[in-house]
């Protein structure tokens, strides 16, 4: 999957657009605890958490990290490692899940980060049957359907 080359000050107004809609989407569903903000939240962000939400099946707060890399076609990017070889955030989050935002369709979509990390493992180094895909600015990971993945489940707004 080629991307068009994008500045960083344009991936991160993007990023922070979805993280915006993103946390409006589940605001409708649930109670959120918003900590995008980077000066004040600072701890909770180098841990890679954008939001805690109540989890409504569990009674607890879950941690989770928003991402908005979803193509118009609807692959989301899993980063595995980073331009410079580093682990990628699909490791080095603390979050419990990942939210993945379209800016195509406005839809939400959700996977448990630990589920994800096995079925990549399995995938990618057991079965050879996923491919680990550079992008252009480097950084190294896996592209998957959203609308087709066992793992990535949609999070339905009530209209």
């Amino acid at each position: 999957m080629n991307q068009p080359q994008e500045t960083f000050q344009s991936r991160l107004e993007k990023g922070q657009q979805g993280e915006r809609s993103a946390i409006a989407l589940l605001k409708q569903i649930t109670e959120v605890r918003d900590m995008t903000e980077y000066d004040t939240f600072k701890h909770y962000q180098q841990k890679g958490f954008d939001i805690e939400y109540l989890n409504k099946d569990t009674g607890a707060w879950d941690r989770a990290d928003i991402k908005s890399n979803i193509t118009e076609a609807g692959f989301g990017f899993l980063e595995l490692t980073t331009s410079n070889g580093q682990l990628g955030w699909m490791y080095t989050t603390k979050a419990d899940c990942i939210l993945l935002h379209s800016r195509y369709t406005g839809r939400l979509y959700s996977f448990d980060v630990s589920a994800m990390r096995n079925y990549i493992k399995t995938r990618v180094e057991d079965q050879h049957t996923l491919a680990v895909r550079e992008v252009r600015n480097g950084a190294k990971g896996v592209w998957l359907p959203v609308n087709n993945n066992q793992l990535i489940s949609e999070i339905v707004v009530p209209e």
